[in-house]
């Protein structure tokens, strides 16, 4: 689940970048969808690994607020 943009050209020879990146919040309801219906033990493994990503760079995240404070 990397960032992803879409390009699409305007006029000639102009070109603008669209970011159509999902919030983690709208990927939750997919991600479980994928967990209660897997076929693979595959499909459930890679969801794990990015939400232990995902987790982590919250836990960085809330290490940084703190520091701030």
């Amino acid at each position: 689940m990397g960032v992803s943009h879409v390009y699409y050209s305007m006029m000639k020879n102009t070109q603008k970048t669209l970011n159509v990146t999902p919030t983690w919040e709208s990927l939750v309801p997919v991600l479980a969808h994928i967990v209660r219906h897997a076929e693979t033990n595959g499909a459930v493994d890679d969801i794990m690994k990015e939400l232990k990503n995902m987790a982590k760079a919250a836990d960085r995240w809330n290490a940084h607020c703190q520091e701030s404070k």
